[in-house]
């Protein structure tokens, strides 16, 4: 088969009360389609050296976020290959438009063969844009639609960050903190609809952010400046460059909690990352239980806003107190990150900032903690 072909799918609909095209879904029986209208992408298939990749409408790539075939081919698609495959490549694309161009990473390489291979080193991600056209003639820059294709081959190494799709037991919001090297982000600004910034406050030596948004902000802006502008930047798996003023992104956000990697690589190969646990809506029921909670010495262990992990060098997860770089974190015995108000097995309080390192040598709502981060009665 002849992969350049194009099929062309007529949807006739005949009414005498109602004519449109805008999309809609058509149901017939137990089996349900999206009726496409315009030159949009009708069908895409993507493999890694033979085997079929499955696709995603959200970075999380969970089995629930798969794109179905029947389902509308969302404009911004996550994909992830294993760690023992190096290349991968479009195998269909199916649309009515008159040309499909295809350009690799932000500095728009255009391939010759829209099903290529394209080539991806171990825990590198790659954005490819599948442009679509009106005419033959248009210019590169002239196009119609824009497909925006996020892929990351996964890393071979014992930090690696748990993926749901490898690992479908874990939560959703369930990742691995990695001991991540002295390389910083040096601001993180996040900015709603309307350009007014979100207040939060940014510390960059801790790996997790909570934010919460008014249910109404369906997306942010995500501005992340690395200490250096010749550090590699990601948002999203999304590469962006830094040196060019490129340091932002508009990520849209579902209802309930939503996870934002930002991840910066500097020339040795050292990196780090950032996760912003962003909740959209019940801020101020959130709000409420953090401040019942911070408060009262004696509640029970305080839930972090995502269950977060950290798998030790042997590969087996931490529980107990644990050392991470310079700071003390807590996992209790499932190995989830603790926040809060704590008393471990010898009887003693200590408290555990949101981020999960433990305080010490200050006061919290007037409880004094020593040097060793033990309560002072």
């Amino acid at each position: 088969m002849n992969k350049n072909v194009k099929k062309i799918i007529i949807f006739t609909v005949i009414s005498t009360a109602f004519y449109t095209w805008m999309p809609s879904t058509i149901s017939i029986g137990e089996q349900c389609a999206y009726a496409y209208s315009g030159d949009e992408i009708t069908s895409l298939d993507l493999t890694s050296e033979g085997s079929i990749l499955s696709i995603y409408n959200s970075i999380t790539r969970k089995g629930d976020y798969r794109v179905k075939k029947g389902d509308k081919i969302p404009v911004v698609i996550y994909s992830k290959i294993p760690s023992n495959k190096t290349s991968f490549n479009l195998s269909t694309i199916e649309t009515k438009a008159a040309d499909i161009r295809v350009f690799v990473g932000n500095e728009n390489i255009k391939l010759s063969d829209i099903y290529g291979k394209i080539n991806i080193a171990e825990g590198q991600s790659k954005t490819i844009y599948i442009r679509l056209y009106d005419s033959k003639n248009a210019s590169d820059s002239n196009y119609s639609l824009e497909y925006e294709l996020v892929v990351e081959r996964e890393m071979n190494d014992e930090d690696s960050v748990i993926d749901g799709d490898t690992q479908e037991t874990i939560d959703d919001n369930t990742i691995t903190l990695k001991n991540y090297d002295d390389i910083y982000l040096n601001r993180l600004v996040l900015f709603d609809p309307n350009s007014n910034k979100i207040d939060f406050s940014f510390d960059k030596t801790e790996p997790v952010q909570n934010i919460n948004v008014d249910e109404n902000i369906s997306y942010i802006n995500v501005k992340a400046v690395p200490e250096q502008q010749s550090y590699k930047l990601s948002i999203n798996d999304k590469d962006l460059d830094p040196s060019d003023d490129k340091d932002t992104r508009l990520v849209s956000l579902d209802e309930g909690k939503n996870i934002i990697k930002i991840r910066i690589i500097n020339s040795d190969r050292k990196t780090r990352e950032y996760y912003l646990v962003v909740t959209r809506g019940n801020s101020s029921q959130v709000a409420s239980n953090n401040n019942s909670t911070a408060t009262n010495q004696n509640s029970q262990t305080v839930q972090a806003e995502a269950c977060w992990q950290y798998r030790k060098a042997d590969g087996t997860i931490a529980v107990g107190w644990t050392l991470i770089g310079n700071d003390w974190y807590y996992f209790d015995a499932s190995g989830a990150m603790k926040t809060g108000w704590i008393k471990d097995s010898s009887g003693k309080w200590y408290y555990l900032r949101e981020s999960g390192t433990m305080a010490k040598n200050t006061t919290i709502d007037g409880y004094k903690l020593g040097p060793d981060g033990t309560y002072i009665k």
